[in-house]
């Protein structure tokens, strides 16, 4: 199961609806990355079709699975950070 099908399943289990300001925000995809201040961030393309520079310590917390696998899909794995 997806991250995206899990946070959708989790937000129905608790009554919330789409739009709802207190339900959890689900990503299509992560599509960049960057380094800002010696920081990694990564450009996250939101379900609502927003996309936001992230901190890769945020998305790292909350879907290592999807990080990893952009990391490995972009040759990132032995980069330091």
């Amino acid at each position: 199961m997806s991250y995206n099908a899990i946070v959708v399943h989790l937000n129905k289990q608790i009554g919330k609806e789409e739009g709802d300001p207190d339900s959890v925000f689900t990503f299509k995809s992560i599509s960049d990355h960057r380094k800002v201040k010696g920081q990694y961030e990564v450009l996250v393309e939101w379900e609502t079709g927003d996309a936001t520079w992230e901190p890769i310590s945020l998305i790292r917390r909350d879907d290592p699975v999807t990080l990893a696998q952009y990391g490995m899909g972009n040759g990132l794995l032995s980069e330091p950070g």
